[in-house]
This record gives C-alpha cells, sequence and structure tokens, in this order.
C-alpha cells in the first residue's frame, strides 16, 4: 500500500470556514472517490490538525505539509500570506490543508 498527496487551498475564507469547506469537501471526495486506499482526502479521517505558524508563500505551506504529515492521520491545515494584486488588502491569506493519502 502506498500514498498520495492531496490538498485544498482556499483563500479569502476564515480558518472556521476554511476547515467547515474542507470537512465537505472530504465528504465528497469519500462519496466520489471512496473510503478507502483511494489516494484522496476522502480516506482520511475527519478534522483538521492546524500548524500554529503562517508561511510567507502557498508553495511553502504545502511544502511543509508534504514534509511534515503522516498518511492515516487527519488533514493538516497550514496559513499562508499569498500574492497580492496592487487593489487587494496587503493582508490576505489562504489556507492549505491535506496530507498524505492511502492508495
Amino acid at each position: 500500500m502506498g500514498a498520495c498527496t492531496d490538498y485544498r487551498t482556499y483563500v479569502n475564507f476564515t480558518k472556521e470556514e476554511a476547515e467547515q469547506r474542507f470537512l465537505e469537501d472530504q465528504g465528497q471526495s469519500a462519496y466520489e472517490d471512496g473510503h478507502s486506499y483511494s489516494g484522496c482526502i476522502g480516506v482520511m479521517p475527519g478534522g483538521v490538525n492546524w500548524v500554529n505558524r503562517t508561511f510567507t508563500t502557498e508553495a511553502d505551506a504545502t511544502e511543509y505539509i508534504f514534509a511534515n504529515h503522516e498518511k492515516w492521520e487527519q488533514a493538516m491545515g497550514v496559513a499562508f500570506f499569498r500574492v497580492v494584486e496592487e487593489d487587494e488588502p496587503k493582508e490576505t491569506q489562504g489556507f492549505v490543508i491535506g496530507g498524505w493519502c492511502s492508495s
């Protein structure tokens, strides 16, 4: 049995909203992709294990998850500051939630 990475990115949501949307996406993945060994977020236990750190880019946040998440654990959630356009507020933030999924 192997593992695949799977994650979702949520921008312009609160942490609580991002977690709720992830749980909805996780349920949809379990329905569409299956509950076991699909390599998708639907096989993870419900809930999000939040990291108490904010990364400067989405790529850094995603890399952290892939380097530190363990298969069979709840998804890992990480905040990041995203690159913003000139007319957007500088505090625009996003969240990456996911990790390694059994396949």
